[in-house]
């Protein structure tokens, strides 16, 4: 005789994510207000960030990492030096270091941060660099140059242009992705992404259609208790609640999916 075959389907926003209490950060804030990460406002709640507080620290970090191996590659992927991560992604976003850049770098860059919604570095990701700097135009224009020389060196490379909330980018994008470069200008602040949809939150994060780390009670505790001092830090890596529980919530198999 025929069966009959019942399948149940559950849309994935009906299913629990982690259930434990968050942690009362607010009561644990003391009265004097914090020194923040400027580029903080510009970052979703539910990302990891890595702040670094002026280019040089950044520089120094990436340095120590090429001869080191890159530690927080490994901590967020134990195989991400196999796969040659940090290379692949300053190609595929247009930002190697060269020497002019680490001339020009230091007397237009204010401050740096990473961010991105998942740690899969290893294995390919959507990754963001926002820059805080002195002259937007100037380094808008290196990085649109930077762009210009990857699509002539990689055959097949479009360029293409469009408005994230009535702000512009630019970018351009090869077939395979091995090149994916976004360019978007905030005033004073210069966004640099693989993925539209990752520039699409920095933008609602600064305009604050999207909660923004800067207004985190855990990240503002934390600032208090690792003050922000740029002649003795060199990254401060903030990893929230709110991006645990998204990493490890039912809904995230269809984010990935749709992160590009």
């Amino acid at each position: 005789p025929d069966q009959i075959r019942i399948v149940r389907t559950d849309s994935l926003a009906s299913l629990p994510g982690i259930t434990v209490q968050a942690m009362d950060w607010k009561s644990l804030l003391n009265a004097t207000p914090a020194a923040l990460d400027s580029l903080a406002t510009s970052i979703p709640a539910d990302q990891h960030a890595l702040f670094f507080p002026s280019f040089a620290a950044m520089t120094t970090m990436l340095d120590e990492a090429e001869t080191n191996g890159t530690p927080v590659l490994q901590w967020l992927e134990p195989r991400s030096e196999d796969a040659n991560a940090r290379g692949r992604y300053q190609k595929q976003l247009c930002l190697g270091l060269t020497e002019f850049s680490r001339v020009l770098g230091p007397f237009v860059i204010t401050s740096v941060a990473f961010t991105g919604s998942d740690p899969f570095l290893r294995v390919g990701t959507d990754v963001a660099v926002l820059f805080e700097t002195r002259n937007a135009p100037m380094l808008q224009a290196h990085l649109l140059a930077q762009q210009g020389a990857a699509r002539t060196a990689n055959p097949g490379t479009e360029t293409v242009t469009g408005e994230i909330e009535g702000v512009k980018f630019a970018g351009v994008v090869a077939p395979d992705r091995a090149v994916s470069s976004y360019v978007l200008v905030m005033t004073n602040r210069v966004f640099v992404s693989n993925s539209r949809a990752q520039l699409a939150s920095l933008v609602r994060a600064t305009q604050g259609k999207l909660p923004a780390l800067a207004a985190e009670d855990e990240y503002r505790y934390f600032r208090q208790k690792y003050p922000r001092d740029e002649s003795t830090e060199t990254a401060f890596l903030v990893l929230t609640d709110a991006t645990i529980r998204r990493w490890c919530g039912p809904q995230w198999p269809s984010l990935v999916s749709s992160m590009y």
